[in-house]
C-alpha cells in the first residue's frame, strides 16, 4: 500500500469516528481500517505528514498518538 493510500485511509478513519466523543489514537485507526504498518516509526512519519499538511493536530503521549481533525482535515 502506498503512503498516499495510508494517509487517505487514516484521515477517513478519523473523520468517521469524530462524533463518538472519545480519544482517537492513530494506531487504533490503523488497526480498524486494516492499514499495514512496517514499524512504529512509520506511524510517526505518517502523523508528521498529516500534521505538516494541517489536516490533523497530534498529541504524542506514552500510549500512542492522539489525533484531532482540523478544519482542513474535515474538508479533505
Amino acid at each position: 500500500m502506498k503512503q498516499v493510500e495510508k494517509l487517505d485511509r487514516i484521515l477517513k478513519g478519523i473523520y468517521n469516528r469524530r462524533t463518538l466523543k472519545e480519544d482517537i489514537y492513530l494506531d487504533t485507526i490503523c488497526e480498524l481500517n486494516s492499514i499495514p504498518l512496517v514499524s512504529v516509526d512509520e506511524l510517526h512519519k505518517l502523523a508528521d505528514r498529516l500534521e505538516d499538511d494541517n489536516y490533523i493536530e497530534c498529541t504524542r503521549i506514552r500510549d500512542g498518538i492522539y489525533a484531532q481533525l482540523t478544519s482542513y482535515g474535515v474538508e479533505y
